[in-house]
């Protein structure tokens, strides 16, 4: 999917962290509007999605982002803590403090995904490739059509047979390892959105996968690793790089 366009207007220090992390694994960094005084700034932008303190709502501001609508009937409006006015249609609407789940269910409901999804695992524990595969293979929301490997020299045929939208890699492989076969994609063009596993001892390898561009860095068996919080994660990736 291609990058978004995404602002977040508030005054709430808290939510513009949450709201900018959020994001800083994708593609899709948001711009900052911290001030009121400063929404000149929107005029600028023909926005994808749209963060907006609802306090700072006037007539004006009403007016632009239905003017935004208008130009792009798909971009997608949620509010930051109560609106002071009516005149915008909500995507959503998130109260301070935000919480997690509540702004990622309500975020990924409202974003388009591809019709089917294409998942790639390359990890040589059957037992992972298992877990993995049975939890997405059962998704409806959209589907997956998950692929497997168990090496990086098998995960790199793959890719040149059928880009997946988003892969899920281990590190410590046999015939090549994982940080092999994503220099290898990135020293061949391919940009696809890579989630790594990793444990205690893969320092080096971080560091060394970091050369060749940013993929997201889960733990093995870290809370991040939950199947929902990974569901969610793909989805993410795919959906704002």
């Amino acid at each position: 999917m291609p990058k978004r366009t995404i602002i977040v207007a508030s005054e709430n220090k808290k939510a513009v962290e949450y709201i900018a992390d959020y994001f800083s694994d994708t593609e899709s960094i948001p711009t900052i509007i911290r001030s009121k005084s400063d929404l000149s700034v929107l005029l600028t932008f023909k926005p994808d999605i749209v963060f907006f303190q609802g306090d700072w709502l006037d007539q004006r501001i009403v007016s632009r982002l239905t003017q935004f609508k208008i130009e792009n009937p798909k971009v997608k409006y949620f509010s930051l803590g109560s609106p002071s006015s009516d005149g915008v249609h909500w995507d959503g609407k998130l109260e301070f403090p935000i919480d997690e789940r509540a702004f990622r269910k309500s975020l990924l409901n409202q974003v388009s995904l591809p019709e089917l999804i294409k998942l790639l695992i390359v990890d040589d524990e059957v037992e992972i490739i298992e877990v993995i595969q049975d939890y997405f293979e059962v998704r409806k929301d959209p589907p997956f059509n998950v692929r497997i490997a168990l090496n990086g020299l098998e995960g790199f045929k793959l890719i040149e047979q059928d880009q997946p939208h988003c892969i899920i890699l281990d590190i410590k492989m046999p015939v090549r390892t994982g940080v092999e076969l994503y220099r290898d994609l990135s020293r061949s063009g391919f940009r696809i959105p890579t989630i790594i596993f990793i444990d205690s001892t893969a320092a080096d390898d971080i560091l060394e996968i970091r050369k060749w561009g940013a993929p997201v860095f889960i733990e093995k068996g870290g809370p991040s690793s939950s199947m929902p919080d990974m569901l969610a994660l793909v989805k993410k990736l795919v959906a704002f790089s």
